[in-house]
């Protein structure tokens, strides 16, 4: 090997060690750093995990917060009396004042045709909630049944809804039924629906247990 091969050789081998001291000199940086600042890495992470736990303690919140606006409202929309019914829209919205369900507790709470007109217009708005859409149906059917539009109230209970509402659903369908074999099929499955409201339950049992009774008459 000549002279110049020999120096090149050791010279390639000089730099490959300094490159590699410098990285023991960084590795040896980054440890002693991570030792000195352990304290704040430790909290950080442990700040990191308290945020990750409050984050979906928040949203689980959320979801319950939500889950009682539209129970409470429900239990209100199918109470049997005018008092009672103004009472609970009342608690709807005065305790979840910033849900859409205080929203539609207060178009509960007007009269008449502005009733209608004014669920009519939240029903058109395509940027709503499908949980909104479907408690608005529903709510525009009860209205229809109530005002004996027995057909427009049928019509927009012809639609698949969350199991959260499909026991109303089944209680309007009950309503809208034309024999008793149909108002006896909604009946029961109303009350195989998951339940929101017991006193909604009760009334299903009694009309379904009335029914039965009037079939073994025959």
């Amino acid at each position: 090997m000549s002279d110049v091969t020999k120096n090149e050789a050791v010279d390639a081998i000089l730099v490959e060690e300094m490159q590699e001291l410098k990285r023991d000199m960084q590795s040896a940086k980054v440890v002693a750093w991570m030792e000195e600042h352990k304290n704040l890495l430790m909290g950080t992470v442990a700040a990191g995990v308290v945020l990750l736990f409050a984050g979906s303690f928040y949203l689980e919140s959320q979801r319950t917060y939500r889950s009682s606006a539209a129970t409470l409202y429900q239990q209100a929309l199918m109470a049997t009396d005018a008092k009672s019914k103004g009472t609970l829209m009342g608690a709807v919205v005065e305790n979840f004042s910033d849900t859409a369900y205080a929203d539609l507790a207060k178009i509960q709470l007007a009269v008449g045709e502005s009733r209608e007109s004014m669920l009519q217009a939240v029903l058109s708005n395509n940027a709503l909630e499908k949980e909104m859409l479907w408690q608005v149906r529903l709510d525009l059917a009860d209205y229809y049944i109530q005002q004996g539009a027995v057909e427009k109230a049928n019509g927009l209970l012809q639609v698949a809804v969350g199991t959260q509402y499909e026991e109303l659903k089944q209680y309007l369908l009950y309503q809208t039924a034309t024999t008793d074999d149909a108002r006896r099929k909604h009946l029961e499955k109303g009350l195989a629906a998951a339940s929101n409201d017991a006193e909604l339950q009760q009334q299903m049992k009694r009309a379904l247990a009335a029914l039965q009774m009037a079939k073994s008459s025959l």
